[in-house]
């Protein structure tokens, strides 16, 4: 997955610039999943919301950007318009071929809940539960 947590916080803090230090609310900020068929262990996606968490850390504390929350897209597998359900965004797995939609807590599930209860973005291993 490529991605640019810097370039997401230049992109923070010059929209403060620009916007004269307007108070931000990130609505949605993530990536879909890279083909794995261990779906649950979106090891990628922890990278990315690690970095552009950090990111988003930096641009307040650094920078002086004023931001009020963030929010990871997207909280459950779902339906995009693009690629159908055949993308996968969800901190849960849904599944899709169980008439009841059975969700499953993916690793990046836990890895977000974390940094939700402890205000801290941390590090992250391999060998760690989530």
């Amino acid at each position: 997955i490529n991605y640019n947590p810097d370039g997401f916080r230049l992109m923070l803090k010059q929209l403060s610039i620009d916007y004269n230090n307007v108070t931000m609310m990130i609505t949605e900020n993530g990536c879909m999943d890279s083909d794995s068929d261990e779906v649950l262990k979106d090891y990628e996606r922890i990278k990315y919301l690690r970095g552009h968490l950090t990111a988003v850390s930096r641009a307040i504390n650094e920078d002086g950007v004023r931001i009020t929350g963030y929010n990871a897209w997207s909280l459950m597998d779902n339906f995009e318009w693009t690629a159908g359900y055949s993308s996968k965004f969800g901190l849960y797995h849904v599944d899709f071929n169980d008439p009841k939609r059975a969700r499953t807590p993916k690793a990046s599930a836990g890895f977000y809940s974390d940094i939700i209860k402890s205000h801290k973005v941390v590090g992250f291993s391999l060998g760690q539960a989530y």
